[in-house]
């Protein structure tokens, strides 16, 4: 289905937080809660919400400054119990995430989920909130054990399910989305909305932007 100029654009994949779903509450209260069971200082939550977007790990490296494994396996650990009972609830669509997303079905546009956030929790949100059946495939992080890079996420997704590159972009709100496109040879469409920054998404090579879900219609038919 050819979309726009240069690009014939059959296959999107989206990143999750930030960019379909704003989990910003869940994951700062979990986070909160996190730091209060390791006895630690809390942050302020806009010091948390800055974070979001990376893996789990990563996010507890940054935020508690350490690279110890004990101190953020236990900070995983208080967090994902809090958020498995909690933190998946405390979270909403953004606007017009699913008028578009049935906009993009209807045109035949093939639709994919690559999330650094757990594979169990993000079926479980898109389930709750019924978007769940406008995608063809889910990739999150493994709960246990060592996971993937998203870069080597989507290049198992692009394999398993046969994509043309050039047919291809990545939807997302942060410059890890971007590079990990870029990695597999693929271009971005940056969300503006969400938690990342726009020059970050740019110095990282996105050239392509929506200030809003509903403005991918308009973004997908000029590039």
């Amino acid at each position: 289905m050819p979309f726009g100029g240069i690009y014939v654009i059959n296959n999107l994949l989206f990143d999750f937080d930030g960019t379909i779903v704003d989990t910003s509450e869940g994951i700062i209260k979990s986070m909160q809660y996190a730091f209060e069971k390791l006895e630690i200082k809390k942050l302020p939550d806009s010091s948390v919400k800055e974070i979001i977007g990376p893996p789990l790990e990563k996010m507890l490296e940054i935020l508690l400054n350490t690279v110890d494994n004990e101190l953020i396996n236990k900070g995983i650990y208080h967090f994902r119990n809090r958020y498995a009972e909690k933190g998946l609830y405390e979270l909403k669509l953004y606007d017009n995430v699913e008028i578009t997303l049935s906009y993009l079905l209807n045109i035949n546009m093939n639709l994919y989920i690559v999330t650094s956030k757990p594979y169990g929790f993000t079926k479980a949100i898109s389930e709750n909130l019924g978007i769940i059946t406008y995608f063809k495939d889910i990739s999150g992080v493994n709960l246990n054990g060592k996971s993937k890079s998203k870069g080597d996420r989507i290049r198992e997704l692009i394999n398993k399910h046969n994509l043309d590159l050039e047919e291809t972009f990545m939807v997302g709100d942060r410059k890890e989305d971007v590079l990990a496109a870029k990695q597999n040879g693929i271009c971005t469409i940056g969300m503006l909305y969400g938690f990342g920054k726009k020059e970050d998404l740019e110095s990282a090579g996105c050239k392509y932007f929506c200030n809003k879900f509903e403005d991918l219609k308009n973004v997908l038919s000029i590039i």
